[in-house]
């Protein structure tokens, strides 16, 4: 559950606190209110594309947003996990620089698929895989985790953690998908 507010430490000089004083009579706000208000106005007017544009109410989508729409605006983190997700190329698909839309249709690309364009070139970005790793994206971006061990923790994020640990993620898809076609699905 994503957390509604985060409390922020800030620290004024008397003359900067005396105006947040006045501005919060003036509006019959708190203050936290007023510091509100004026970083929403004030990312409205300066940021192109605009912040509702940015905006999603999930991290992965607004990371997905910033590689698309605002790529001058992400920070090293972010660069590091683009470049590594599309590295890995499981998460990010490539794809020729005319696929489309249409092409998603054709092709039957369902609801789970993404396709963004980047400076980097278009991708088919599996939504599902990059929202169910989310919290372990950062560390395989900064080489904390392997490609194999963020393969074996999504895969116990769907099926269970009864992978042996000797076992590799293929070898581990390969029993599954026999063990499924035994039950005649």
């Amino acid at each position: 559950m994503a957390k509604k507010s985060e409390s922020v430490g800030m620290r004024f000089d008397e003359r900067t606190r005396y105006a947040l004083e006045l501005l919060s009579r003036k509006r019959h706000r708190s203050y936290a209110g007023v510091v509100t208000d004026l970083i929403t106005v004030a990312a409205s007017n300066e940021l192109s594309p605009s912040f509702e544009e940015l905006w999603a109410p999930d991290a992965p989508s607004r990371f997905l947003n910033l590689i698309e729409k605002a790529p001058a605006l992400m920070d090293h983190d972010d660069e590091m996990a683009f470049l590594k997700l599309v590295l890995h190329g499981e998460m990010f698909h490539p794809v020729p620089e005319s696929y489309g839309p249409d092409d998603m249709e054709r092709d039957e690309i369902g609801p789970s698929m993404r396709l963004i364009d980047s400076p980097k070139g278009k991708f088919l970005v599996d939504l599902y895989k990059l929202l169910e790793c989310w919290d372990l994206i950062s560390d395989f971006a900064s080489g904390k985790l392997t490609l194999a061990e963020l393969d074996r923790a999504y895969v116990e994020r769907l099926f269970g953690t009864d992978v042996p640990q000797s076992e590799t993620f293929d070898e581990y898809v390969l029993r599954l998908k026999k063990r499924w076609d035994a039950r005649g699905s």
